[in-house]
């Protein structure tokens, strides 16, 4: 399992409800499948309900060439679905239906032992909800050697004491700018500039040693203690930003996992970005070539 890089996504994967048509959806699956796209092998710790919805669902998975075998089945708890709602400028809002299979994710001995063999653990807020996935989430990153959290906050499944677990638990931290001022806010970081902000999280939460701030079309922004720059976004026409950080996050550590200098992987994650916001759906098909314009990953 260890010929190419290896990376072990966790939480929701689910059905995303748009104008009555079910697209398959979730972070952590978009992740996934992007990763798969460039060719890093990765896996996705889910539930889904053992119901026509969740065989559809997993065989969707399955088409998309993402691997499916750490995905259980719940026999109690629905498939999950959410209502997504679209403005006519792009934006999203969610309904998150709960109490459905992703929120009981079972903790098992031979997932945890594929983390820490994985050169990545990938993880978010959401899947954090409920107290059997928390628990198992907490028991994994115990064996998680390069954690990375998209913080990805939605309301109202978050509070004070659960993002600062989840910030004392990662390596790499992806947040948007809504996400960073909430930060700065509940954790009272005071700076006069960017740099002094993302130094004053890391001193806070030691285990964090590089920061990325996502900015729609400002582009983004990162912080380590070795480097510190922003990226332009691309101008695209917007489809859709359904999963367009989720691909931001994949094109990111794709680059990484390749050892692309930290600069090409944040210019390649805000092409890809770009082209996600542009394309209708989480997971259009594509092939890397295409879209990083033949340079390849």
């Amino acid at each position: 399992m260890k010929n190419l890089p290896y990376v072990i996504c966790f939480g929701e994967v689910l059905w995303d409800v748009v104008d009555n048509k079910g697209l398959i959806g979730g972070a952590p699956l978009n992740v996934c499948y992007h990763l798969t796209r460039h060719k890093i092998q990765s896996r996705l710790i889910s539930q889904v309900g053992k119901d026509s919805k969740g065989a559809e669902l997993l065989s969707g998975i399955s088409q998309l060439g993402v691997d499916t075998s750490m995905i259980s089945i719940s026999p109690n708890l629905p498939t999950s679905e959410v209502l997504v709602h679209l403005s006519e400028k792009g934006n999203i809002d969610y309904t998150i239906v709960e109490n459905v299979a992703w929120d009981a994710i079972p903790y098992r001995e031979e997932h945890a032992r594929e983390i820490a063999s994985a050169d990545c653990f990938v993880f978010g807020s959401l899947a954090s909800r409920s107290k059997e996935s928390e628990n198992s989430l907490f028991q994994y990153l115990q064996q998680a050697q390069w954690k990375v959290m998209d913080l990805n906050l939605r309301k109202p499944y978050y509070n004070t004491e659960k993002i600062e677990k989840l910030l004392a638990a990662c390596h790499t931290l992806k947040i948007n700018d809504d996400e960073l001022n909430l930060i700065i806010k509940i954790f009272d970081i005071t700076g006069s500039n960017n740099a002094d902000l993302f130094r004053g999280i890391m001193q806070q939460f030691t285990g964090i040693n590089e920061i990325i701030v996502t900015r729609g079309a400002a582009g983004a922004e990162y912080f380590s203690s070795q480097d510190h720059f922003s990226v332009p976004a691309l101008a695209v026409k917007v489809v859709d930003t359904v999963g367009a950080g989720d691909a931001f996050l994949a094109a990111f550590l794709a680059g990484k996992l390749n050892h692309k200098p930290i600069r090409e992987c944040m210019q390649d994650a805000v092409v890809l970005s770009g082209f996600v916001a542009g394309s209708r759906g989480a997971c259009p098909m594509y092939h890397v070539e295409e879209v990083y314009g033949g340079s390849g990953m």
